[in-house]
C-alpha cells in the first residue's frame, strides 16, 4: 500500500487536487503495480510564509 505526501502550496483549487491524485494514482499503479484501492495521497498544504526558497518567502518573490 503505498502512501505518498504532497507538500504543496496553499491555493490549488479542489479540481487540480482531484486531477493530480487521479494522475499520481494511476502512476502507482502502472509503475509500482499497486492496488488502485490501496494507494493514499497525502496533501501537506503550506501557506506563503513556511517556505522559503533563496532566503525569500513565497509572498517577497513578487
Amino acid at each position: 500500500m503505498p502512501i505518498i505526501t504532497v507538500d504543496i502550496l496553499h491555493g490549488r483549487t479542489p479540481e487540480q487536487r482531484r486531477v493530480f491524485a487521479e494522475d499520481v494514482t494511476a502512476a502507482a499503479v502502472r509503475d509500482l503495480g499497486a492496488d488502485r484501492e490501496r494507494v493514499i495521497i497525502r496533501f501537506q498544504e503550506h501557506g506563503p510564509f513556511d517556505v522559503a526558497t533563496a532566503g525569500r518567502f513565497r509572498d517577497d518573490q513578487a
